[in-house]
């Protein structure tokens, strides 16, 4: 999957949140769903090479952010930024676990 997939993806995933589509946050399948785009997010990034750009926290929320700006009614953007910080912590703590991992096995 490319970055935009990624993103569109998980934009889709928010939408279906705040439409009442899905589940609890930090339960599975949604956030199995949510860490799988991470997975690929990072074995983009790592196939690609250590130059090629890669999703982070802060450009989870800055890219999917704008998009619902220009997309979504106001109440939609302000409950998207509302759950994407939270997407964004567990794309942090994921980020930093899969660092680590090499470090420990």
């Amino acid at each position: 999957m490319t970055n935009d997939e990624i993103l569109t993806r998980l934009n889709e995933y928010l939408d279906q949140h705040i439409s009442g589509i899905r589940g609890a946050l930090r339960q599975d399948p949604y956030m199995g769903d949510i860490f799988k785009l991470f997975a690929a997010a990072t074995a983009t990034h790592e196939s690609a090479g250590p130059n090629s750009p890669q999703i982070t926290n802060d450009g989870l929320v800055e890219d999917i952010g704008e998009r619902s700006q220009q997309a979504d009614t106001p109440e939609h953007h302000q409950k998207k930024l509302e759950l994407l910080r939270r997407v964004g912590a567990m794309w942090s703590e994921w980020d930093y676990a899969w660092r680590m991992y090499s470090r420990y096995h």
